[in-house]
Order: C-alpha cells, then sequence, then structure tokens
C-alpha cells in the first residue's frame, strides 16, 4: 500500500485558551471569593428600608429631569455638589426600580464587589498575586464597608472608589483621556477624590517607574480640572465651611493627631472598642463564613507560579513593566502615601469622624501591609480570621451614630414597621396634607426636612412631614388641606389624634391616653396660632370634662383671639359657672359682662 502524504496539522494552540482561561480566571475566582464574602456577611441589608437623607435624594428625583438635577442649584441637597452619585444615580434607580430597595441594595453590593475585584486586580501587578491577596482580604474585612454597602446613599463614596480605581486602570494602560473621565466622575460622586491627582502621580512614578516630570503631564488635565472645581466649588473650605462647623475645634495639631490614630485603628476595626450585643460567640458565627470565603481566596492565590502574575498582567505598550517588582520598602512606602492622601480629606473642620470617611485611606494602608504579610501565608490567613471576627463584634456593637452599621440594623427594623402602619392607617391622605408627629424613636432615620419620607412613601409631592415642634397655622395664601396628628407608640404604633369632630367614646375605648394626647395637641395648635382649630378641641375636652372650667374658659379665650367674640362671651360665662372656676376665671367672666353691659 503506497504511502500516503500526511500533512500536519497544528493542533490548537493550547497556549491561546490557556492564557484566555488564565486572564479570565485573573478576576472571575476573586470576583466569586469576594461575593461569597459580602453576601455572607451583608445579605441582612437587602431588606434595609431607605433612611435619613435617602428619601430627599428620592424626593428631588423622583419628578425632574436630569438636566435640572445636574444644573440647577436649588436642587441640591445642602452645600454639596455630587451630580453622579446623588443626581444620576437616584434619578436613573428609582425609574428601573421604584422605591422597592432590594434592587437598590444589589447595585450597591455590585459596586462593592467591582471595587474589591478592581482593587486586587490593580495591586497585583504592583506586589504580586499573593500580597495583592492579602492587601484584598484585609481591606475587605475593614469594619468602614458596612455603612456604605447596608446604607443606601452609601452610594456616594462607593460610586467615587468604583472611578478612583477606574482611573489607575486607564493611566497603567496609557489611556489618559479615560483617565482623566474617571477622574471627573470620581469628583463629582464626592469631594474626597480630589485627592486622585497626587495618587496618580505617585502610582505612576513608584510603580509605572516614570520620571516625575512624565508623570505630571500624564496627569496635567487632571489638575486643570481640579483647580477649576476647586474654584466653583471649594466645599473644602467655602461652602463646606459655611454649612457646617463644629462648635469646638481642637488644635490643627491635635486634631490630625487624633483622626490618624482614629484612621490607623480603623484599619484593624479597633477605632471603637467592639462590644457586640449578641456577644462574641455570636459575632464569631457571624464572621465565620465570610472568613472562610476570603482565606479561600488567599489560598487559591498562593497555588502556582507567582511570577506569572506579571506576564498576565502587565500591558503590551510596556514591555519595561514585566516582571519588574518594586523593593518592599518601595511598596510600603507607596501604600503609606496612599493612606495618607486618602486620609487627607478627614482633616477638613467641618467633618466629624465616621469610619467609612477611611476607605480611600485604608486601601493604601492594606496595600501596605500585604507586602510584609506575603511570606507567611498562615499568618496572614489568621490576621484575616481575627480582623473579620473583630469586624462582625464592631458591626453589632451599640454606636448611636448614624454613619454606623449597627445603627442601620437597629433603624431598618423599626422603620420598616412604621412605614407598614403608617400606610394602612392612613391609606390615602387627600393632597396638601400635613403630617405631624410626635414620640417618634430616636436615632430611626424617619422624618428629615420637611417630611420627604411622607412624599416618597405616597408617592404625592404635594404632602409634607413635621414634628409637633414645628407646627404653624396654615398661611393663607397656602393650598387648603388637611393637618393629621400622630403619636408613635411601640405596642400599637402609630395612634392618630384627630381634630375637631369625632366619636369621642369610642376614640377612648381605642386609645387610653385619649385625654393626654389632645392637651398635648391643644397646645401644638395654640402655639402654632391655629385658633379656630384650638377653640374646637377645647371645646371637645369641656364637652369630655364638664365639671373642668379650664376647658370652656380656654376655649373662649381662642374664640376671642380668632374673632368670634359672642362665642367666647358664651364660653367665658359658662366656665365662671362651674364649682372649679379660679378667681381669674370668674375675673374675666365679670370683665366680659361689664363690657357687654356699656
Amino acid at each position: 500500500m503506497p504511502n500516503q502524504l500526511r500533512v500536519p496539522v497544528e493542533p490548537p494552540s493550547r497556549g491561546t485558551s490557556v492564557g484566555t482561561i488564565a486572564r479570565q480566571a485573573q478576576w472571575s475566582v476573586p470576583a466569586v471569593f469576594l461575593m461569597v464574602y459580602l453576601v455572607t456577611q451583608y445579605a441582612w441589608a437587602a431588606q434595609a428600608p431607605f433612611i435619613n437623607e435617602d428619601y430627599a435624594f428620592l424626593d428631588t428625583t423622583r419628578s425632574r429631569s436630569l438636566f435640572n438635577l445636574w444644573l440647577d442649584p436649588a436642587l441640591r441637597t445642602g452645600p454639596w455638589f455630587r451630580p453622579w452619585s446623588q443626581g444620576f444615580h437616584y434619578w436613573l434607580c428609582q425609574r428601573m426600580f421604584g422605591i422597592r430597595v432590594e434592587p437598590w441594595h444589589a447595585v450597591s453590593g455590585a459596586l462593592a464587589l467591582t471595587i474589591l475585584v478592581s482593587y486586587f486586580l490593580l495591586i497585583r501587578r504592583a506586589i504580586g498575586r499573593r500580597g495583592a491577596a492579602i492587601a484584598t482580604a484585609g481591606a475587605a474585612v475593614m469594619v468602614a464597608w458596612g455603612p456604605l454597602v447596608t446604607w443606601v446613599a452609601g452610594v456616594q463614596d462607593l460610586w467615587m472608589l468604583v472611578f478612583a480605581l477606574g482611573m489607575l486602570h486607564s493611566l497603567v494602560n496609557q489611556r489618559p483621556g479615560w483617565a482623566t473621565a474617571m477622574f471627573v466622575l470620581a469628583l463629582c460622586s464626592k469631594e474626597t477624590a480630589a485627592v486622585l491627582p497626587a495618587l496618580s502621580v505617585c502610582w505612576l512614578v513608584t510603580n509605572e517607574h516614570r520620571t516625575m516630570r512624565r508623570a505630571l503631564l500624564s496627569t496635567l488635565p487632571m489638575w486643570i480640572l481640579l483647580a477649576i472645581w476647586a474654584t466653583l466649588y471649594p466645599s473644602h473650605g467655602g461652602v463646606l465651611s459655611s454649612f457646617h462647623r463644629i462648635s469646638e475645634v481642637p488644635s490643627a495639631g491635635t486634631r490630625a493627631r487624633e483622626l490618624l490614630v482614629a484612621a490607623l485603628l480603623a484599619v484593624l476595626n479597633l477605632d471603637i472598642r467592639p462590644q457586640p450585643a449578641g456577644g462574641w460567640p455570636a459575632a464569631a458565627t457571624l464572621a465565620a463564613p465570610g472568613c472562610a470565603a476570603l482565606i479561600g481566596f488567599i489560598v487559591w492565590c498562593y497555588r502556582g507560579n507567582p511570577s506569572a502574575d506579571h506576564s498576565l498582567d502587565a500591558p503590551a505598550t510596556h514591555p519595561s513593566t514585566k516582571n519588574v517588582q518594586p523593593r518592599t520598602g518601595h511598596q510600603v512606602a507607596f501604600g503609606t502615601c496612599w493612606a495618607f492622601l486618602g486620609w487627607a480629606p478627614l482633616l477638613s473642620p467641618a467633618l466629624h469622624w465616621h469610619s467609612y470617611y477611611s476607605l480611600l485611606g485604608g486601601l493604601g494602608a492594606w496595600y501596605a501591609i500585604a507586602p510584609l504579610l506575603a511570606r507567611w501565608p498562615a499568618v496572614a490567613s489568621g490576621v484575616v480570621l481575627c480582623l473579620g471576627t473583630l469586624r462582625a463584634g464592631r458591626s453589632t456593637t451599640v454606636i448611636h451614630d448614624w454613619g454606623e452599621e449597627s445603627y442601620l440594623r437597629r433603624a431598618a427594623g423599626c422603620l420598616r414597621g412604621m412605614h407598614a402602619d403608617l400606610l394602612a392607617k392612613c391609606p390615602a391622605p387627600a393632597p396638601h396634607t400635613r403630617f405631624y408627629f410626635r414620640d417618634v424613636p430616636s436615632e430611626v432615620g424617619f422624618l428629615v426636612s420637611d417630611g420627604p419620607v411622607i412624599r416618597v412613601w405616597y408617592e404625592d409631592a404635594t404632602l409634607q412631614g413635621w414634628f409637633y415642634r414645628d407646627f404653624r397655622a396654615r398661611e393663607i395664601v397656602a393650598p387648603p388641606g388637611v393637618d393629621r396628628f400622630f403619636r408613635y407608640d411601640p405596642s400599637v404604633g402609630w395612634v392618630e389624634i384627630v381634630v375637631g369632630a369625632e366619636d369621642v367614646l369610642a376614640a377612648q375605648m381605642r386609645n387610653s391616653r385619649w385625654a393626654d394626647d389632645h392637651r398635648r395637641l391643644v397646645l401644638t395648635l395654640a402655639k402654632g396660632g391655629d385658633w379656630t382649630a384650638t377653640m374646637a378641641e377645647y371645646s371637645k375636652l369641656a364637652s369630655s370634662f364638664p365639671d373642668s372650667a379650664s376647658y370652656p374658659y380656654m376655649a373662649g379665650l381662642a374664640a376671642l383671639a380668632c374673632g368670634d367674640s359672642a362665642a367666647g362671651e358664651r364660653l367665658i360665662s359658662r366656665a365662671a359657672k362651674l364649682r372649679s372656676a379660679d378667681p381669674e376665671i370668674q375675673s374675666a367672666a365679670r370683665a366680659i359682662a361689664l363690657r357687654s353691659r356699656r
């Protein structure tokens, strides 16, 4: 049989497929581990309602165009100009999801996951896969993530960090246009992004081996935009200082030292002493699945040849950076520089300490710590386990600060019940209704400003919500409407105190505190200058307590105040005839009688 001509057929290139798989694995596998961590630690937040300023943002973005939100100064919340994180984010999500809160939390979780994966991919090219795994795991267990992931308004910091890391990725891949765009979006998310041009220069000089001149030229558009932004919106001095000043500001040196210590301790979850409400066994149980995921992540990153990381990460446009690893001292120095730059905005005299303010600097701190632990993976895993347990204990410690996860845990449960109960007892308020509340539990994030929470819950822009102390008689030029008054009782929920005519006997059977509620209500009406409603309430109290002379007397004074002299004289004369009438009431009745005779 003649020999057949055999044409060699090249098998599929395993190098191409293996390289593709490796590049996919460099982000997909870490993403799975980190997602497991976030889900196990923050799954409870899926049902956490909007809180505090969320309602102000929702109310502002509900019925307005995006153009107005970005350009009209009257529609901004306070002095902050954050058109991306406050304007666009709430505007878009509200149109996609309405006020169903679960998708909003899903977006926040996705942003947090994006930050951690992006951080890992960015720093692994500088300190290697193993060091990057330790740094990412350490950063993930920082307690500063709690408010950002569990509170919808935390997207302001999350978006800033997403764009900050995106800017650094663009710089190292020689895409200065994209880097500038990312910086602008970061600045439009939160003012702390002002430190990013300096951080970019440090990165290019230390990790990309650029000269200082080339680094400054690469970031020149950012510096120009930063100067323009600082001129138009000087939130680190001009606008911010006029908005909120600390009453007693320590000296600059003392304040700087205190903030530095707090920021360093926040990296270790010790800026506030952890005292978990359920005890340390419960905290360890909460932390266990998340810590297991992070330790698994570290173990996965320690397998294989660590030198292969740089061949995957170094861009083709920078062949000189392949397999070039800065020395540990340089890595620690750069990480320290990153940390101090990230913490620099804390020195603003208008800011009180909150742990999440330290997150950008915390990423730099872990960049500096990781190379020191990279040689001892068992020690690094133990550190992550300890810090993860501290985070769980710290997150369940009772802290009376709206910027803490424990505050959000308490507020979430209370606010959900308040929302459902109010809608059940007052399902369809008339347009232009004003709600007034008292005995509202503290630290639940219910009512701010003129009640955007009420407008959001009822989807009616004409409603308002206030506390009793804010009551004022409705102005003549104001649209006509109803004023409704509520007291919160933890045992039964909202109790409405009806102004004017009602079935008193039935109301007293439902509410054992009916008399006290109406006494406080009538004082509120009188202080607010609504004399017609005051007269009606005192008349109702006089009918319910016929032996009391003070109620018809006060009803008569209210009648005189609103111009009904006949009703006022009649009520005061009636009060003077009762046995409980004091000399003041009798004297007033005699004066009225004398005036009538004249």
